[in-house]
């Protein structure tokens, strides 16, 4: 690809040499007890992973948006639910304390996320839906020195896993408009009134606890709001969009994942003396369709996260379309590599039916097809 140089393809093999020594052995453990990877996160904290996307000021490696890119699609050939893991602490989720926390925040609260010794987690999204912000239940009440939230969440990633949870709360009159009236506050787990519910059960990405927030009279410091009060939405916002880039390099480095083996095991699964391979150019054609299908969104995604380094303001709608064109590939070429292996590929023990459901995850994680675009057109 264009945008591998030298240092790009240290990242690579440094990452993919960290995958298959953690992420590899842990897969199984994520599957069957829905176990969070703490060992994981802590160690891509010190080999630097988490720091890909962060300037040196903050403690990351220097930003560079590709690299962390490389990063995820590696780590999500194996793991789709580790690869987002990372992404939540390298940029989705933590990132808005980069670019808008006080040096006090980024001190505290940012630097030890970057190293991997703790955990953060983006709140946002209530019963009555994610978009649908100006309907939002919880609140916050300034009181003093100190903000009062009431209220729950719903669908928040690393439920339980965190030890800080930043929360999108109603704090003045809303105004659609101008995208006012929510603020994000950020709350440590052991504060009193604040507790984690009930963790789904989900179809995939097992391992990132997926749960619910309540907040009772919950009171945090003035000092952690994060950004400007009212204006959370609209300053969160575009690091969102971002983000769908990476939530498309996810499901496009699961796709290769599932890809690769179905190639291998095309090629030693043996039927009437040759394997499936050599005896059927119908199969050589759906894997060579399976290849450019990737390379395509692979091409695409790249030269978002490379506008990204360059800040062209394009890359916002892009980032979401893009996302959404992903995660069908992605989750067709997961469903036609379930289909090769036949029998064996709906067998949990052979571990191909797990991408199939983890690409299915991707329909809905981050937004659906009709979402996106209806976002994206707010934007141009």
């Amino acid at each position: 690809m264009w945008y591998m140089n030298e240092e790009r393809a240290m990242i690579r093999d440094m990452v993919r040499d960290f995958t298959e020594n953690e992420v590899k052995p842990f897969v199984r453990e994520m599957e069957e007890k829905d176990a969070y990877p703490h060992e994981i996160m802590r160690k891509a904290g010190e080999l630097g992973i988490l720091g890909l996307a962060y300037p040196e000021s903050v403690g990351g490696q220097g930003q560079d948006f590709v690299n962390l890119g490389i990063a995820l699609e590696e780590i999500a050939k194996e793991s789709q639910c580790a690869s987002l893991c990372v992404l939540l602490s390298g940029f989705l989720g933590a990132r808005p304390i980069c670019d808008l926390g006080t040096p006090e925040q980024q001190e505290k609260i940012l630097k030890p996320i970057i190293e991997g010794k703790e955990i953060f987690v983006n709140s946002l999204t209530e019963p009555v839906g994610i978009n649908n912000w100006f309907d939002y239940r919880t609140t916050a009440v300034l009181d003093g020195d100190e903000w009062v939230i009431n209220g729950g969440k719903i669908f928040a990633t690393n439920a339980g896993e965190a030890e800080w949870y930043s929360v999108m709360c109603v704090t003045g009159e809303i105004d659609p408009m101008q995208m006012k009236g929510l603020s994000m506050i950020m709350v440590h787990k052991d504060t009193p009134g604040f507790t984690v519910g009930h963790i789904e059960n989900k179809l995939g990405l097992h391992g990132s606890a997926t749960g619910q927030l309540y907040f009772k009279n919950c009171r945090v410091p003035k000092s952690q709001v994060l950004g400007t009060v009212d204006f959370g939405y609209a300053q969160l916002a575009p690091n969102t969009m971002k983000g769908m880039a990476y939530l498309g390099l996810i499901a496009i480095g699961g796709a290769e994942g599932v890809y690769e083996k179905t190639v291998k095991y095309c090629k030693e699964r043996m039927h009437v003396g040759k394997s499936l391979y050599d005896s059927y150019q119908v199969v050589r054609h759906q894997l060579a369709e399976m290849y450019g299908k990737i390379d395509m969104a692979k091409a695409e995604l790249y030269a978002i996260l490379d506008d990204m380094n360059n800040n062209d303001p394009t890359v916002l709608t892009r980032s979401l379309l893009a996302k959404g064109n992903a995660h069908k590939i992605a989750e067709e070429i997961a469903s036609k590599c379930v289909l090769l292996h036949g029998g064996n590929g709906v067998v949990v023990e052979n571990d191909i039916e797990r991408y199939y459901r983890d690409a299915k995850m991707w329909d809905i994680a981050g937004g659906d097809v009709p979402a996106l675009v209806d976002a994206a057109t707010m934007f141009l």
